[in-house]
């Protein structure tokens, strides 16, 4: 979770900048335009999450795939599955509780065990 330079919770959006870094969103109005564009776009791409899952599992059921259509198709299920983490993450900072800031470095510091990081961002 980061924090602004007043100390309060900033929202994680569900994009990244041009250097794959996390984007956050310092606003005191949930309801503002930015917050009801990051909300559009986690509804977007949930969606097409969604989607890739349906279209991965009709795939899967075929016979004789080729490596090229799998190796496609596990390619959007892990971007799609990153995304939705992203959101996940972002959603659930907004529903915990409100942590100072030494409470919430506490937690995150905890929560890079084993595994953390594997695959990117």
């Amino acid at each position: 979770m980061m924090f602004d330079a007043q100390g309060t919770p900033m929202r994680l959006l569900p994009w990244v900048g041009d250097s794959g870094t996390p984007c956050y969103l310092s606003t005191d109005d949930p309801g503002g335009r930015m917050s009801r564009l990051a909300d559009e776009v986690e509804t977007d791409l949930l969606e097409s999450a969604q989607y890739v899952l349906r279209e991965a599992r009709a795939l899967l059921a075929e016979t004789g795939v080729g490596t090229r259509e799998l190796r496609f198709t596990g390619t959007r299920l892990a971007e799609s599955l990153q995304d939705a983490l992203r959101i996940a993450e972002s959603r659930g900072y907004r529903l915990a509780p409100a942590l100072t800031r030494a409470e919430a470095e506490e937690a995150t510091a905890g929560a890079a065990g084993p595994g953390a990081g594997i695959g990117g961002a």
